[in-house]
């Protein structure tokens, strides 16, 4: 029973994932429709590849976090950062206490807790509206 509850929730979420993409494809169908057929591929697999606009990447990776322009003598550059989570644990000294028969015990032990940290997991170059480099970034380790 359990084996069907783990398929059917990662059904539901491949289909949530699916959907998401088929929704940016279709909010640039036109552009979608223009690429070709190697770069529709690439965005159908969720790939960025040297030579996309900025609206195929947007429908291969969505929208990204931040956006940077920059110019420079060989023209103006902008850049897309995406966003990745990760979990950073912290271990701390804390104390439980006990009540009972009119006393009160204490001791201390080391707990743990956990809270997400954000970090720059890729980045795109575009120069002249097309990617000219990209980079996927390793999460950090804490």
């Amino acid at each position: 029973m359990k084996r069907v509850a783990w398929v059917m929730a990662l059904a539901v979420f491949a289909a949530g994932c699916a959907s998401t993409l088929e929704k940016r494809r279709r909010e640039h169908a036109a552009v979608y429709a223009g690429l070709t057929p190697e770069l529709r591929a690439a965005v159908d697999r969720g790939e960025v590849q040297l030579g996309m606009s900025p609206e195929a990447v947007y429908m291969a990776w969505g929208k990204p976090a931040q956006a940077l322009t920059n110019e420079t003598s060989q023209g103006r550059w902008v850049t897309w950062l995406y966003q990745g989570n990760r979990l950073k644990s912290y271990r701390y000294w804390t104390h439980q206490s006990y009540v009972g028969g009119g006393y009160v015990w204490s001791h201390p032990y080391l707990a743990t807790s956990y809270y997400p940290m954000e970090y720059v997991s890729a980045e795109v170059i575009f120069q002249d509206n097309k990617v000219a480099e990209w980079r996927t970034l390793p999460a950090p380790v804490y």
